[in-house]
């Protein structure tokens, strides 16, 4: 988490440039040059600007540009930074549905889905700096706060450490979440092969831009299994991981 924080922190130190990159990238992107604009939106996100908004802007100009298997990708990893943000979930789908993708839900239970989707929500950096927060405030009552006069001085105690472990611990839990993840979108129309091997059987073919999770890695081979319950292998170098 401390890395994470010096790179938030490093990331609003760098927010002049990049406002400035991005006010090139907008001019571009007007005049129809979204090849121009997605090259600075590119440049940007390579220096640590500001995520989702420029995640969401090269994602739009993959989309202008009907690449949409990468405009997929880029939606998709603003989804990961700020799972809230509506306008990346709306055209994450309709890039979905220029590639001729229909999303569906896998089998599960649904209170473990719920919970998922609840930590999903959570953004790891705000809800570690409650806890700290709480934390400093409980440590503070407990210093110097020790009149007895201070009515339910203990319990006001006891509650903001509960408080700050509970923040803490979603906080930890978002983030091992996101480096378990294993989701890749392909990046390229192919065959779903039956073992790790090209001449193997073709199970199906999965269309470009579909999303895919691992299973097991074989050397330039990953098992997979898509969003439409198909499981097979498929090149690594076909495939872009999801990621922040």
């Amino acid at each position: 988490m401390i890395i994470a924080g010096m790179r938030i922190l490093f990331m609003f130190l760098a927010i002049p440039a990049v406002g400035w990159a991005s006010g090139s990238a907008s001019t571009f992107y007007e005049k129809g040059q979204y090849r121009e604009a997605l090259a600075i939106y590119e440049r940007s996100l390579a220096s640590g600007g500001p995520e989702t908004e420029l995640l969401f802007n090269a994602g739009l100009c993959c989309y202008r540009l009907r690449e949409y298997p990468r405009a997929i990708l880029y939606f998709e990893k603003a989804l990961l930074w700020k799972s809230g943000c509506g306008p990346c979930r709306d055209m994450r789908d309709r890039a979905n549905r220029a590639a001729g993708i229909e999303r569906m839900e896998m089998p599960g239970d649904s209170t473990s889905g719920t919970l998922q989707r609840a930590v999903s929500r959570i953004n790891s950096l705000y809800a570690f700096a409650i806890g700290s927060l709480m934390l400093s405030m409980a440590i503070a009552l407990r210093l110097f706060a020790k009149s007895k006069q201070v009515k339910h001085r203990n319990g006001v105690h006891w509650t903001l450490v509960a408080v700050a472990l509970v923040c803490m611990a979603l906080a930890f839990s978002r983030e091992w979440s996101l480096k378990r993840m294993k989701s890749y979108i392909l990046m390229e129309t192919v065959q779903l092969h039956q073992s790790p091997d090209p001449l193997s059987p073709a199970a199906a073919e999965l269309p470009a831009g579909i999303k895919l999770d691992e299973l097991l890695r074989i050397g330039d081979w990953v098992k997979v299994t898509s969003v439409s319950w198909e499981t097979g292998w498929v090149p690594s170098g076909k495939i872009e991981k999801i990621g922040l």
